[in-house]
């Protein structure tokens, strides 16, 4: 193995750890030390991949989080029906999954980020405002009839997640995304 894939293996290793880290504790919960102690890794190679610190793992995070919601947006597209319901329903019913799948106390770093903001890690400029233009981007891009009603979906994904998360009930991510597309639904009339 090359040293510069080692270097992108280590980094892909650490993002990964700080993930699962920040969406069971969130940020402020999640230390360097545990994440360098979950990817198997000292503090000094952790600063060799993040010589800007916590809030450039931060960002790699939340770069990485986008990617995973662009890869779950296609696959809603690809495996729903035609209309905009459908996919707003299949995008919500596979976050249920993933709950399903790992618990609900797994949350969104990003949600976690806009939350507890400190650092420069939300706000105009920042890594949070990054993820959410990304996002807005990703969902105007890739499904069209969804532009323009990129921050509805956002914003009732996000606290569908953390209702689900509240109250333990991966259901409320089925129940929201059924509304939400019964909402479009109705708007795109007969």
């Amino acid at each position: 193995m090359t040293a510069d894939r080692r270097r992108t293996s280590t980094r892909a290793t650490l993002v990964k750890a700080a993930l699962t880290l920040f969406r069971r504790h969130g940020i402020s919960g999640t230390g360097v030390e545990q994440v360098c102690r979950h990817a198997g890794v000292s503090k000094g190679v952790f600063a060799h991949h993040f010589p800007g610190g916590k809030r450039a793992l931060v960002a790699a995070c939340l770069e990485r989080n986008g990617e995973e919601f662009t890869w779950l947006l296609d696959e809603a597209v690809a495996h729903s029906g035609s209309t905009t319901a459908d996919v707003v329903r299949a995008l919500f019913g596979r976050y249920a999954d993933l709950m399903r799948e790992h618990g609900t106390d797994v949350g969104c770093p990003m949600a976690a980020a806009a939350v507890e903001g400190r650092d420069g890690i939300a706000g105009p400029g920042s890594p949070t405002a990054a993820a959410v233009a990304h996002w807005r981007t990703e969902v105007a891009s890739r499904y069209t009839t969804l532009a323009g009603n990129d921050e509805l979906l956002l914003t009732a994904l996000e606290g569908a997640l953390v209702l689900a998360r509240a109250t333990g009930d991966p259901g409320v991510l089925d129940r929201v995304g059924d509304q939400l597309a019964s909402l479009f639904a109705d708007c795109a009339g007969p």
